[in-house]
């Protein structure tokens, strides 16, 4: 699969819309070079959105690359959750 590609654009403003902290543990990401961006809905569960769509009452044009479907991640936690939902 494909990996989404971000501009330092959309990683700095990700950075600043988080407040630096990982979504998952709260815990302060010092810089840019630290974070992660991680999709809620995984990129792997794309032949499963309509349900996702469904079942979490989200748009009907919800997409996987959504900014909406991004978070920002510290390594440990984007590891440990990996393709969870």
């Amino acid at each position: 699969m494909k990996t989404q590609k971000f501009t330092l654009i959309e990683r700095e403003a990700f950075f600043k819309v988080y407040k630096q902290k990982c979504t998952y543990c709260s815990r302060l990401i010092e810089s840019i070079s630290y974070m992660e961006l991680d999709h809620l809905i995984p990129q792997s569960e794309k032949q499963n959105l309509r349900k996702y769509i469904q079942d979490f009452a989200l748009p009907d044009d919800f997409e996987i690359s959504d900014y909406a479907n991004i978070v920002l991640s510290c390594s440990p936690c984007n590891k440990r959750k990996n393709t969870k939902l």
